[in-house]
């Protein structure tokens, strides 16, 4: 995956997104289809110690935790 984003203040806005064309497990895929929803627009995010969120108006969003 790749793309742009811009970022101003707790908003992210992500640019166009570019995907593999590889044919993948459909649970991946699933996942796959997921981020990119959540990545699609403005969404804000939050950083806290090791956990990030990336979360859209609706409230649907993505947890990362760094390991």
């Amino acid at each position: 995956m790749t793309g742009t984003a811009q970022v101003a203040g707790d908003k992210v806005t992500f640019g166009p997104l570019a995907t593999t064309t590889m044919a993948c497990e459909p649970d991946i895929a699933e996942v796959e289809r997921a981020v990119l929803n959540v990545l699609s627009g403005e969404t804000t995010f939050t950083v806290d110690a090791d956990r990030a969120r990336v979360m859209q108006a609706d409230g649907d969003g993505l947890g990362l935790r760094a390991q």
